[in-house]
């Protein structure tokens, strides 16, 4: 895997232009496989992102059947999403909420780390996103292998989920800034 020259083409060119740290893009997910983007997203602590389906709909939930607000959240850095589509000729949006031109691998992001995006304060939680079946299914298993590689991991190739710690809006250009704890 680790030799596959195309995956480490897409490692490699990670780090060949600095990142803004700018929200390049902002999705609801509505139904099965349907996206709204848009240009502004509200947060809220106990809905997550206002009109997303996590709140009524997700695959992780407390054991009183509510939703886990540990996956209220998904964030990901939008140059490795645009790397994926252009390797597998394959515009699929994953569907996560928030996708930044931001490096999200740990120490930076990791569980418990806060950090800000306009008005709104996140929290990085201590679930793992190793991606989901229809990722697997629109962009292939040899990505998902090389998106969970050990060595990878700290790297948070598919995002990272996060919880809300304070409400408010989110825009598409909006930087995201580290807090400091």
């Amino acid at each position: 895997m680790k030799d596959d020259p195309r995956l480490a083409r897409l490692h490699t060119s990670l780090k060949d232009i600095p990142y803004s740290g700018k929200v390049t893009a902002l999705c609801l997910r509505k139904d099965d496989g349907i996206r709204k983007h848009l240009g502004a997203i509200e947060l809220d602590i106990r809905k997550g992102a206002i009109g997303d389906r996590w709140i009524w709909r997700t695959w992780k939930h407390l054991e009183n059947g509510d939703s886990d607000p540990r996956v209220q959240i998904a964030i990901c850095n939008s140059r490795i999403i645009n790397l994926i589509q252009k390797e597998k000729n394959n515009p699929y949006h994953p569907g996560d909420n928030i996708m930044v031109d931001h490096d999200l691998s740990t120490p930076l992001f990791a569980a418990g780390k806060q950090f800000r995006i306009g008005n709104v304060v996140l929290e990085v939680t201590d679930v793992f996103n190793d991606a989901c079946a229809k990722f697997a299914g629109e962009f292939g298993k040899d990505i998902i292998k090389w998106i969970n590689i050990s060595e990878y991991r700290t790297l948070n190739l598919r995002g990272i989920y996060c919880r809300v710690i304070k409400g408010g809006t989110v825009h598409v250009s909006d930087q995201l800034k580290i807090e400091q704890q």
